[in-house]
């Protein structure tokens, strides 16, 4: 295996993160698999940003402690990062400050390149271009690659970029890597994007959304097919806005979706329980960072796995899943909009900064996917019906839903308990065959869609139990401690809501084994989760909460040392 890592830093604004993305694009068109990780804290202009890319010729999957080439955009990168430096540990600058810095320095004039060209906004193309020569790649890619960054901004701006990159390869006199070029075709996107094009395959036709960091490019993503897709994108007023107009959006039959982050959702939760109440088919992302509170909006955490498995007065079905990687994030939230119309129930995919803003090298995503609407009366099915009963009681706890437009069905639906009919009643009797109807409906997803997944040896003596997006830095470790001769077995929860009770107690109920749950928050949540659901308590747990993602390293360490 093959790999090279490289870090840019420098301060917001100075184009960091779009420098990383064209490396990532660069190593694309050679089909290396990819990794790109960005950290900024919540500044429009200044701070210290990075834009970490790891590629490599074999799979990969998180990001490491360490990079091969250091990009500093100014002198603190340096400062921060040049001990993390791998060897050939190159260190890319401006002459400007070269002179102050230490090491096996490239340096290149490049803000006299930019500033000949007219401005220091081709700063960042022209140190792409000092990356590009020390990979190796060749003249005609690096070309390839800014018109398919700019493209979209005109022939001018192309070129100029192009220019720019060109004579800062151009300055420098050797190239240090060898990039060879693989068959592999993947697609490069990060979270956020693959939600997004998750729902627009299941037939989204409705988002209601107020941005919210990081869930916030959701929303610019989806409208980019608003007219394309024909779907009604809408920025609302505030959070409580955006629930309302898509649990009416959902009762007129349109698929409907919304996107938030821990704060956004506290304002949801009165209107979730409508959902729950009038059975209204939603699917909530909730995309979670640093809390409580508005806590730390640009950095990673897990800490509202709780909040969103009980959001809501009373009780009332939900789902409650969480992908753990970019591919992942597509094909469960077209899944999502599946089980919502199965059960008529929220369901709410639990994603975080780390998952929604990491950008992945993927398989181009399948399309042949089946929509599965459930019980949803047709025109010509509503037309025969003489009584119709939108809650009536039924064997799997569903019943037929219809259009508001059909004269036949006309119905109640509110926020108030009610009788088959929808209408509101008090009744002792009516409540509890509506509460038994509502909360046998989870029962109808099938066990195999909920259970956990398994990647490596069944029977090895160490396992990582994880959900979300800890799956990446445990099958990166795994692939490390393979390395030093200790076999580990990764267990990741797709699902939270409905429990996989059975898998979990056989995982479990094997004696001899070493268990470790890893998880971002601090109070082990889903360790108490399993705990609470199986009677089992797990020992060792891996815990990080300071708004940055647990590394491979930090879980090699724990394993090797017995915690």
């Amino acid at each position: 295996m093959e790999e090279i890592a490289v870090k840019i830093g420098g301060p917001a604004g100075s184009g960091v993160m779009s420098l990383g993305k064209m490396v990532g694009k660069l190593f694309q068109l050679y089909g290396w698999h990819i990794i790109i990780y960005d950290e900024h804290p919540s500044l429009i202009v200044g701070g210290h940003n990075i834009s970490y890319v790891r590629a490599s010729t074999s799979p990969i999957y998180a990001h490491r402690n360490y990079e091969h080439i250091l990009v500093a955009l100014d002198k603190p990168t340096y400062e921060l990062h040049h001990k993390e430096l791998k060897e050939p540990a190159l260190i890319v600058s401006d002459e400007s400050i070269a002179s102050d810095l230490s090491g096996n320095v490239v340096a290149s004039p490049l803000s006299k390149i930019a500033n000949d060209l007219g401005s220091l906004r081709y700063y960042n193309s022209a140190a792409f271009g000092v990356v590009a020569k020390l990979l190796g790649a060749k003249k005609q890619d690096v070309k390839k690659v800014i018109e398919k960054t700019f493209g979209k901004k005109g022939e001018k701006v192309v070129k100029t970029n192009q220019d720019a990159a060109l004579k800062a390869y151009d300055s420098i006199d050797k190239s240090y890597f060898s990039l060879k070029k693989l068959n592999n075709k993947f697609m490069l996107i990060g979270g956020n994007d693959a939600a997004s094009l998750g729902a627009i395959k299941a037939g989204i036709k409705y988002l209601g959304q107020y941005p919210m960091t990081p869930a916030s490019s959701i929303l610019s993503t989806i409208a980019k097919y608003e007219k394309s897709k024909k779907i009604v994108v809408k920025q609302t007023e505030d959070e409580l806005a955006a629930m309302n107009s898509i649990i009416g959006a959902a009762f007129a039959g349109a698929r409907a979706m919304t996107a938030t982050s821990g704060g956004g959702f506290a304002l949801m939760t009165e209107a979730l329980g409508m959902a729950g109440m009038a059975e209204v088919p939603i699917v909530v992302i909730e995309s979670q960072r640093g809390s409580p509170s508005t806590g730390m909006p640009t950095h990673t955490e897990q800490g509202d796995l709780r909040f969103v498995m009980h959001a809501s007065q009373g009780e009332f079905p939900r789902v409650v899943m969480a992908p753990g990687d970019v591919e992942e994030a597509y094909y469960m939230v077209f899944e999502a909009f599946n089980l919502a119309e199965l059960i008529q129930s929220p369901v709410i995919v639990l994603m975080d900064k780390y998952l929604a803003s990491t950008i992945q090298s993927v398989p181009v995503f399948k399309t042949n996917l089946m929509v599965d609407r459930g019980k949803l009366l047709s025109e010509e099915q509503a037309s025969k019906i003489k009584e119709y009963k939108r809650y009536e009681v039924t064997e799997d706890g569903t019943s037929w839903r219809a259009l508001p437009s059909y004269p036949n069905c006309m119905h109640v639906a509110s926020s108030y308990e009610h009788d088959e009919t929808g209408f509101t009643t008090e009744d002792s009797e009516e409540r509890i065959k509506q509460m038994n109807k509502r909360m046998k409906k989870l029962a109808l997803i099938p066990k195999e869609v909920y259970a956990p997944k398994f990647y490596g040896n069944r029977d090895a003596d160490v396992r990582l139990i994880c959900w979300g997006s800890t799956k990446l830095p445990c099958l990166e470790a795994q692939q490390i401690l393979k390395e030093k001769g200790i076999d580990v077995l990764v267990v990741h929860y797709p699902f939270i809501v409905p429990f996989p009770y059975d898998e979990t107690v056989r995982l479990l109920s094997q004696t001899g084994k070493r268990n470790i749950v890893v998880e971002q928050n601090y109070l082990a949540q889903f360790r108490g989760v399993i705990r609470e659901q199986t009677g089992f308590y797990v020992d060792e747990v891996i815990l990080r909460y300071d708004g940055r993602e647990v590394t491979p390293e930090e879980i090699v360490e724990k394993v090797v040392n017995n915690g």
